[in-house]
């Protein structure tokens, strides 16, 4: 959904524009939109594998922070984050 809402608002103004300023042939919309799509779908994948590779990361950084039980280096590493 994150994807679809980032791309979306830019496809409608290319696709506007493109029918009310400069028409373009169908061939070219129809390539735009499979674009468009394929877009979505790899920004979905992108967003799913930061998402898995980042998660694990940023649990196991926090658990050995607050394993350290010092508000100096916790603020520090916060702010550096």
């Amino acid at each position: 959904m994150e994807s679809l809402s980032a791309v979306l608002p830019i496809t409608w103004i290319v696709l506007a524009l493109s029918i009310l300023v400069v028409p373009l042939d169908l061939g070219t919309t129809a390539v735009f939109l499979v674009g468009a799509v394929l877009l979505v779908i790899g920004m979905g994948f992108f967003h799913l594998g930061a998402e898995m590779a980042m998660e694990p990361l940023g649990d196991g950084v926090g658990v050995q922070i607050v394993k350290t039980r010092k508000i100096v280096p916790t603020i520090v590493i916060g702010f550096a984050m």
